[in-house]
């Protein structure tokens, strides 16, 4: 374990604590999400570059053989006007995303979707009683 890993497991403890008392349990709606995102938030979980996600989650439903006709280099696939990812190739990253869900990994962000929910009203309240303050 290195000395620059320790911190994140103490704020990843806290949020996942955090996240458990205070934010109702949910599931994100996975056909809302693009594919780029869902590409992202696997490679956040997973703490590897978007290219590698994309190449497991290639390598994860086609066989070997398949591999080289089914898969489009990521960085042609990125650059794409609007990049979609073939149907099996994205389940595999939603089965990907609830395993990551299961292990409490989302947490993290669960805590993140509730606090920018309620930023902007206790944006208000705040400005609301700065007001208030000011005035009386």
């Amino acid at each position: 374990m290195t000395i620059g890993r320790k911190p994140d497991i103490i704020i990843d403890m806290i949020t996942k604590y955090l996240a458990k008392k205070v934010v109702p349990a949910g599931a994100p709606d996975f056909y809302r999400l693009g594919d780029g995102e869902l590409l992202s938030l696997i490679g956040w979980a997973e703490k590897w570059p978007l290219e590698r996600v994309y190449d497991t989650a290639f390598e994860q439903v086609f066989p070997t053989k398949q591999l080289p006709d089914a898969k489009t280099d990521f960085g042609v696939w990125l650059m794409a006007d609007n990049p979609k990812l073939p149907t099996i190739v994205r389940e595999e990253l939603i089965r990907a995303f609830r395993i990551h869900m299961a292990t409490g990994r989302m947490d993290v962000l669960r805590l993140g979707v509730m606090a920018a929910r309620y930023a902007k009203r206790a944006m208000y309240v705040g400005l609301l009683l700065l007001f208030l303050i000011l005035v009386f």
